[in-house]
């Protein structure tokens, strides 16, 4: 029993890890694009450690098969939007700090 609620509280931290890197990040009064980004890419990391747990889990037979594929799929599903977020403002020309479009 004691396992099984270390492996639940270590999935449910990096999930919050996920959402509060991904909203601290948002929400910077002045931090500028390469902050925004390094919070995104902190978000991503929790999400795929996410993934390495639930893989934990679903070996030791605390999830089913099922609830693994549906847990993980929402977890890379954050990795992926989180990449795209970062793919785009590295190629944008937003400046963060007020997100206006800069002129050329």
């Amino acid at each position: 029993m004691l396992r099984r609620n270390k492996c639940s509280h270590a999935v449910l931290s990096f999930g919050f890890s996920v959402v509060s890197s991904e909203c601290g990040g948002s929400v910077l009064p002045s931090g500028g694009k390469r902050e925004f980004i390094q919070f995104l890419s902190i978000a991503r990391g929790s999400a795929f450690e996410v993934i390495s747990h639930l893989y934990v889990a679903l070996d030791q037979v605390y999830i089913d098969q099922q609830s693994f594929g549906s847990l993980s799929s929402l977890a890379e599903e954050v990795c992926k939007m989180s990449s795209g977020l970062i793919r785009y403002l590295n190629d944008t020309a937003i400046r963060c700090t007020k997100y206006k479009q800069t002129e050329n």
